[in-house]
């Protein structure tokens, strides 16, 4: 699915969403845990330079949330990659 969003390019999947084009090299990860899309506008200012990926933490645990980040950078990301965190997503980066 796409739409528009601030005049980047947005794609939606379960556990992320992609703003700008492809390559992404940067991952923003948001607060909370539970803060999904506290991160949006960081993500979409980053997408007029590079390509971001917008995660959204789904895992309940710690361990989960890490397997589910590497899972994002190992399929969707272009390495070695920026990691641009808040609050819990500081300390998840």
């Amino acid at each position: 699915m796409r739409v528009e969003l601030n005049s980047s390019s947005l794609q939606r999947n379960n556990n992320y969403r992609l703003h700008g084009k492809s390559p992404y090299s940067v991952i923003v990860l948001h607060g909370g845990p539970g803060a999904w899309g506290e991160m949006e506008s960081v993500a979409s200012y980053i997408a007029q330079f590079r390509g971001c990926i917008e995660t959204f933490q789904t895992q309940p645990t710690l361990k989960g949330q890490l397997a589910e980040l590497f899972e994002i950078i190992n399929k969707t990301a272009q390495t070695p990659v920026v990691l641009v965190g808040f609050s819990w997503g500081a300390w998840l980066a």
